[in-house]
């Protein structure tokens, strides 16, 4: 488990989201599609510990899938805090 911080973005598509973790250095440590499920981001984002920072692109849907990742999961880790983010 990492105790320093990692950073996880978010890209929210209909059926599916893309979630990538990077640690300082900006090296990539997982890039991967999962399903449209907060537990899927939460059981992939889980084995990396709880000092996660996180942000997910702003656009249609994205604000209740947010608003389900801050609150309790039961994968057993951290909510994670996530501001919305839009390009431009």
């Amino acid at each position: 488990m990492f105790n320093l911080p990692l950073y996880v973005g978010i890209d929210y598509h209909t059926t599916t989201i893309q979630v990538c973790v990077m640690d300082q250095q900006r090296k990539i440590l997982v890039n991967q599609s999962v399903p449209n499920d907060p537990e899927a981001v939460f059981r992939l984002v889980a084995p990396f510990g709880n000092n996660i920072h996180a942000a997910i692109e702003a656009s249609t849907g994205t604000a209740n899938f947010a608003e389900k990742l801050i609150l309790p999961n039961t994968t057993g880790t951290s909510n994670l805090p996530i501001p919305a983010m839009s390009p431009g």
